[in-house]
């Protein structure tokens, strides 16, 4: 969960506050899907597996900050395999 913060940080999708949620979902390497999701400014979250294999998908919640309208170029955005 760090690592896809920090990469969403550095892309300027989020920044980093307790205003932004993340949810991550993935697979786990049994095959199993699975998400953890944390407010955007906590830098550890207990029950990140260690078995994790796929990335599925993120969802961003952005609540009444003041970036909210930042444009964001998507040819900077990296492809998530």
């Amino acid at each position: 969960m760090e690592k896809v913060k920090d990469s969403l940080i550095d892309s300027q999708i989020i920044s980093g506050n307790e205003h932004e949620t993340v949810k991550v979902t993935f697979t786990t390497t049994s095959g199993q899907s699975n998400s953890v999701q944390s407010t955007a400014n906590h830098d550890t979250v207990s029950d990140t597996p260690s078995n994790f294999s796929k990335l599925n998908q993120i969802d961003l919640t952005k609540v009444n900050i003041s970036d909210l309208n930042t444009t964001i170029d998507a040819t900077k955005l990296g492809k998530i395999n």
